[in-house]
């Protein structure tokens, strides 16, 4: 887990929530991106599993990521958003499917946790998919895509070369996207295999003003940028709904510019 700017009240929340995971043996490595206003370790709750910190302004969620590729110490690595709360067996169910011999990066099941009454465009699962949330159902099966708020991967089974974009994922407090797609990508190219754990969850905390329409509508643009860097066509995690069509007027614009942006910039 890493944070840019979130607050030291929603890292205890889901630092305690780690924490409390039940049935595995590991650590919380947490990377801490606020090295001038560092987070208070006692604000965490006892729980089963420790937590080790390490303080680094690296500026981006991609660095910090290939920083635990580097710095854990166990192979099963499983990545949580700062807003993102598992379930006391989010942790074992998501290593158990790494045990399986082919598999080498698992996705969970991430559902939304609304800090206020959503407004009528949620409901478009291409908007879903820009708050990071995945829904393929409560049963385990084959992995088609990840999502960053709550994946795992088997380091000793990839490819020491196979980091996470730098180029991708947010920066600078910047919404960019698209990095654990790319890494998904590029782990499933060398023929390892992939599996979506339904059998538990994370919740994703959606914070109020995420909920604005010119939040969703910058996801939305920096989503297009991300997929221009990787190429090819969109992939949503879900066929479109009666809404996508709905709210298509509102979000494609944006998308397409962030498409051409990248595309022209190169």
């Amino acid at each position: 887990m890493t944070r840019y700017a979130e607050s030291d009240e929603l890292l205890a929340r889901s630092l305690s929530a780690a924490a409390a995971q039940q049935g595995i043996v590991g650590e919380i490595l947490f990377v801490d991106q606020r090295v001038d206003n560092p987070f208070d370790e006692n604000l965490v709750e006892q729980g089963n599993i420790p937590l080790r910190v390490i303080f680094d302004a690296c500026g981006s969620l991609s660095a910090a990521r290939n920083i635990a590729l580097q710095e854990a110490r166990f192979d099963h690595i499983l990545y949580l958003d700062a807003d993102a709360l598992p379930q006391p067996d989010w942790a074992q169910k998501m290593s158990h499917a790494l045990d399986q011999e082919e598999v080498a990066i698992v996705g969970g099941r991430i559902m939304p946790g609304w800090e206020h009454t959503p407004p009528f465009f949620t409901r478009a699962n291409v908007v879903l998919d820009q708050y990071s949330m995945l829904d393929l159902g409560d049963k385990d099966g084959e992995a088609t895509k990840i999502v960053g708020a709550s994946f795992g991967v088997d380091r000793a089974k990839i490819p020491s070369h196979i980091q996470f974009d730098p180029v991708l994922g947010r920066r600078d407090g910047r919404l960019f996207g698209g990095e654990e797609s790319a890494f998904f990508n590029e782990v499933r190219a060398t023929g390892l295999g992939a599996r979506y754990v339904g059998t538990t969850y994370v919740t994703h905390l959606v914070a109020r003003e995420r909920l604005r329409l010119g939040w969703i509508l910058e996801r939305m643009f920096y989503a297009g940028y991300g997929r221009s860097s990787q190429g090819g066509a969109p992939a949503p995690s879900r066929r479109p709904n009666a809404m996508d069509w709905v709210v298509a007027p509102i979000m494609l614009p944006p998308y397409v510019l962030g498409w051409l942006w990248r595309k022209l910039s190169r």
